[in-house]
């Protein structure tokens, strides 16, 4: 029901449509998880390697050798570490909005999630930085005396607004916003991560190429994210 004690767990938490599982179809460079604008994450979703010995192949972009095992509050996605090498040494968790839990029974399971991670993804959405949901969950995140990192999705959301030179005066603005508050929240400054995971996903969904002459890689800061989490991972 929870993933393996040997591999480190990286847990996302956040309000939903602030982008948590297209931030991990883009960590992971293919369209696993349902994304939309309404709830689609209603139960918490562990992503794991599994390697039993079956042919490689693919079907719509998702490795054929995807497994699925669904319970009533949990869904476990085995995916070959051959593909996916961000699985080699990681689990890779996603929790239902915190807006969109209607049971104590669901929340007290996302909280017990997030006091076994051994790093929590909070993500925000740039458009709408730290609604009431996430303010209450960082205040428990501080109890639990856990690694966390900020991120915030949308960025290309900012990029798109008039008069400015590709949103860089709305983008810190926000980043500043966050930075202050879930300092207060947290009790140190956190470190915080900008990045479009739409970007990114679409940029690797095309066939990737070049990550330094691609526009859209750069944009969406992505590779910022996935050094971090290199780095937390062997520190």
């Amino acid at each position: 029901s929870s993933p393996p004690p040997s591999l480190f767990t990286v847990v996302l938490c956040g309000e939903f449509n602030g982008g948590k599982s297209t931030l991990v179809n883009a960590l992971l460079g293919v369209e696993l998880l349902d994304s939309g604008v309404l709830p689609t994450t209603d139960k918490i979703t562990i992503v794991l390697a599994d390697d039993d010995g079956q042919e490689n192949g693919s079907i719509s972009g998702v490795d054929s050798r995807k497994k699925i095992v669904d319970s009533a509050t949990k869904r476990l996605c085995l995916l070959p570490s051959s593909n996916y090498p961000l699985l080699e040494d990681l689990a890779v968790v996603d929790t239902p909005g915190s807006n969109a839990c209607l049971s104590l029974e669901h929340t007290s399971t996302t909280l017990k999630i997030l006091h076994d991670a051994d790093l929590i993804l909070f993500v925000t959405s740039a458009d709408r930085p730290f609604g009431e949901s996430e303010k209450e969950i960082l205040a428990s995140i501080k109890s639990y005396r856990k690694r966390v990192a900020l991120v915030i999705n949308k960025m290309d959301i900012l990029e798109r607004q008039q008069g400015e030179c590709h949103g860089d005066e709305s983008k810190q603005q926000v980043e500043d916003y966050v930075v202050e508050h879930a300092s207060e929240y947290l009790g140190a400054r956190p470190v915080v991560i900008p990045v479009s995971a739409r970007d990114a996903l679409s940029f690797k969904l095309l066939g990737g190429g070049s990550c330094g002459q691609s526009s859209l890689w750069r944009r969406s800061n992505l590779e910022s994210l996935e050094k971090y989490l290199s780095e937390t991972l062997t520190a």
